[in-house]
């Protein structure tokens, strides 16, 4: 029987068991994940340590010589990257590259890139400037991925890639056009019958107060929450007056955050269910995260929120990207509400514009519509 081992930069939860569809490459084939978070970005991986899902398939890495004690280049191996790009990484794949292993990239969850602001960044150059040590971690941090982006870039044997836009920037010999992880869930529940028959809305959370991956991307967070959350309770509050329809914040299934409950005053609130409130909403409301997936297959209008504080962060131009794409024009949550509303419009989907999503950024045209591990299993028997 092959052998897959699944590298990961990342803490293995219980939800990456169900996403990597673990069970379904167990059929076929002898499964390893091995997980180099806590070597990697240890600070992140203290936030998860607990909830690390920790199954007999699965090995932690703490430092170089758990790697190398593994022995793994004793027979062939498939393996699947999903490390980052980092010097780490790179010892890594050299370690395991030989001419019998396989390996896989994985470009499965792009998003709109963002749009060049230039008078954004002027500001953003000139707030620097006025602040060297700022600058000086700006610089570092910018040089260093780019750095990283090109020496340690990496030939793969083969990418399976989600969408037209995935293989743009992805060198392998051979691709697999398939689709995203969040299409596997849309598959999973698109016949399930409506559980709320009530009408309402959804807002998708980011966690742009305590999400974990700014650790690892050395990013600042985007809002401050004396700032964010009164000016979006205050406006969801206000949508459901103007609109009837009762709003629920579909909680970031990693929210860090330890006093939601007294942040969101009062509105309803749910976890590990994003995609299933959105199937049976009526609106999705959100900023520019990757579950806009499910609004587009899903079929349901979309409002883009914004607010002062995002505008001039580092997500601001991924915003411009979304509603460009999109054809949306973002509502900004400081501003009166009934001034930006346009009902007839905001309440419409464009059909052509979420089936170009769909190409670019979730599915590949003409691509199975299966499973993406079933997918790949079916390549992995062909070879």
């Amino acid at each position: 029987m092959k052998k897959i081992i699944i590298l990961l930069s990342f803490t293995f939860l219980k939800r990456d068991y169900e996403r990597f569809g673990i069970e379904i490459l167990k059929r076929n084939f002898q499964v390893r994940i091995i997980d180099f978070s806590y070597w990697f970005h240890f600070n992140s991986w203290k936030d998860f340590a607990r909830e690390t899902y920790r199954i007999k398939e699965y090995v932690l890495i703490t430092k170089e010589k758990d790697f190398v004690e593994l022995n793994l280049n004793s027979e062939p191996l498939i393996i699947f990257d999903f490390l980052d790009n980092s010097k780490k990484s790179t010892w890594i794949r050299n370690k395991l590259k030989n001419n019998s292993n396989i390996f896989f990239a994985f470009t499965i969850n792009p998003i709109p890139k963002n749009n060049v602001n230039m008078t954004l960044i002027i500001k953003k150059m000139i707030n620097l400037i006025i602040k060297p040590k700022k600058l000086l971690a700006s610089l570092f941090n910018f040089f260093k991925n780019k750095l990283n982006n090109t020496i340690y870039s990496f030939t793969y044997d083969v990418a399976v890639v989600g969408g037209l836009e995935s293989s743009k920037n992805i060198r392998a010999k051979k691709k697999i056009y398939a689709h995203s992880m969040d299409y596997d869930t849309y598959l999973k529940i698109r016949s399930n019958k409506k559980e709320n028959k009530n009408s309402y809305a959804v807002f998708v959370d980011q966690d742009l107060s305590t999400h974990p991956d700014y650790k690892i991307l050395n990013l600042d967070t985007p809002i401050t929450e004396k700032n964010y959350y009164p000016a979006l309770v205050k406006f969801l509050k206000n949508f459901k007056d103007r609109t009837g329809l009762n709003v629920i914040f579909a909680t970031h299934p990693k929210s860090r955050s330890k006093n939601l409950q007294d942040l969101l005053k009062g509105l309803n609130y749910s976890i590990g269910n994003t995609a299933e409130l959105i199937k049976d909403s009526s609106l999705v409301l959100l900023h520019s995260t990757t579950a806009i997936s499910f609004p587009i297959l899903f079929k349901k209008p979309i409002i883009i929120l914004t607010s002062e504080e995002l505008r001039k962060s580092w997500l601001g131009p991924r915003l411009d990207a979304f509603s460009k794409f999109a054809n949306i024009k973002p509502i900004n949550i400081n501003d009166d509400l009934n001034s930006q509303i346009k009902f007839k419009q905001n309440f419409k989907i464009d059909e052509s514009k979420y089936k170009k999503y769909l190409d670019r950024y979730i599915k590949a045209p003409n691509s199975p519509d299966i499973y993406l591990w079933e997918i790949v299993t079916r390549y992995l028997k062909g070879i």
